[in-house]
């Protein structure tokens, strides 16, 4: 086995890593106890676990991947090892390689929350939705008030057409989780999707009261009720959004064409104007401050 010394940093900043590594057991690799017999395979592999740890900190991830490689050659039970380098391979999009280590963690581990939600993780990058969807309910089940795995399986029935399988989801998420914005704003997403305009409405706005800063759910609630043509409610969500994001182009346009639609000629052409100065090539800001201005006989 060629030597390790060459590997080993002289800097000080390394010493809370290898500290960090002797705190305590990683899965099976562990450094060597008091009274204990030596065991060359598990020393080793210790001594590959740190050097891994300490490739991905510096974010040489190459090298950490054959570092945990190695690990797992001399200690095939290594739990965290396995955890390690089937998260590394999915960062590099080797997703199905991911899945072999991350299924052998979660046999070491049935039990872990961690091993079951990674795994769930690449077999959703691997384009396997339905296996993803069953290791996502298993880490529910070891650790019930998780949000993520919530999220990832109505993600999946969204991305797969299915939406009332995704609105369950995301509805008994709500219960478990009543402060999470994310969820009553995907709900009402869907809910616009399918057309349900009236009953989007109050999501949204409990999406915007819970997370007042959250833009994508006031642009949301916005849009909602242009298309429920409550038109003074949507400007006075574009208005608010507008002071949220003062650059954002596509605002503008929405809040002017509804001052346009609504009678309110200044306010539109106050607001074009301010997108031509964002856009100034912008063809449907010159057509509508146009037609405002020739309404006026401003020509």
């Amino acid at each position: 086995m060629k030597s390790l010394r060459s590997f080993i940093p002289t800097s000080l900043f390394l010493c809370p890593l290898l500290a960090g590594c002797l705190a305590g057991p990683v899965g099976s690799v562990r450094p060597q106890g008091p009274g204990e017999e030596p065991d060359e395979a598990r020393v080793a592999a210790y001594a590959h676990f740190c050097l891994g740890v300490s490739y991905e900190l510096n974010s040489r991830i190459p090298e950490a991947v054959e570092e945990f490689r190695t690990v797992l050659r001399y200690d095939p039970a290594s739990l965290e090892a396995a955890l390690k380098l089937g998260a590394l391979l999915l960062s590099r999009e080797q997703a199905d390689e991911a899945v072999a280590w991350l299924r052998r963690a979660r046999d070491l581990a049935p039990g872990s929350y961690r091993a079951r939600f990674v795994l769930g993780t690449a077999y959703y990058k691997a384009g396997k939705p339905a296996e993803a969807i069953e290791e996502f309910r298993a880490a529910l089940a070891v650790s019930p008030d998780e949000l993520s795995p919530w999220l990832l399986i109505g993600a999946i029935h969204t991305e797969d057409g299915q939406i009332d399988d995704a609105l369950a989801v995301y509805r008994e998420a709500l219960l478990r989780h009543p402060d999470e914005a994310v969820l009553p704003f995907r709900i009402g997403l869907l809910l616009v999707k399918q057309e349900k305009l009236s009953e989007a409405l109050p999501f949204f706005e409990k999406a915007i009261a819970l997370a007042l800063a959250a833009l994508e759910a006031r642009l949301a609630l916005a849009v909602a009720y242009d298309l429920s043509a409550q038109d003074q409610l949507a400007i006075d969500q574009y208005e608010e959004a507008l002071k949220m994001a003062p650059s954002n182009a596509a605002i503008y346009q929405s809040l002017g064409t509804l001052y346009y639609s609504t009678g309110q000629t200044a306010k539109a052409a106050d607001v074009f104007s301010l997108l031509l100065k964002l856009q100034p090539k912008s063809p449907k800001a010159y057509l509508l401050l146009g037609a405002i201005r020739m309404g006026a006989n401003q020509y």
